[in-house]
């Protein structure tokens, strides 16, 4: 076969493909969660040593890796202080949110361990 015959071959083999693979995306649907939502009344409690603190005007960020390897996200907002440091193994209450797609706890009671 000469160049210009394998060419043709080839963008045929090509074209049909992409047509191949756009019909048949066409019939798959995705499996899609449906968002949870969190009861902001329930108290969560969590406990765990405190990995970073990040403290803004009144408010304290806490990361908190506990038993498992997922670290949760708390915010502490506070005029005194919690007397915590990183380091620290606490156990914390308080209500959950979603923020920027992640689960954080509003604390309410911090207690160390």
């Amino acid at each position: 076969m000469d160049e210009k015959t394998i060419e043709k071959i080839a963008l045929l083999t090509t074209i049909i493909g992409l047509l191949f693979l756009y019909i048949i995306a066409q019939d798959i649907i995705p499996n899609v969660l449906p968002e949870t939502k969190l009861d902001q009344t329930t108290i969560t409690t969590i406990s765990g040593t405190i990995t970073k603190m990040t403290t803004v005007d009144k408010a304290l960020f806490l990361e908190i890796e506990g038993q498992t390897t997922q670290t949760k996200k708390v915010i502490v907002f506070t005029s005194e202080p919690t007397g915590v440091k990183q380091g620290d193994h606490v156990e914390i209450s308080g209500t959950t949110q979603i923020r920027n797609g992640q689960e954080e706890i509003l604390a309410t009671e911090i207690k160390l361990k």
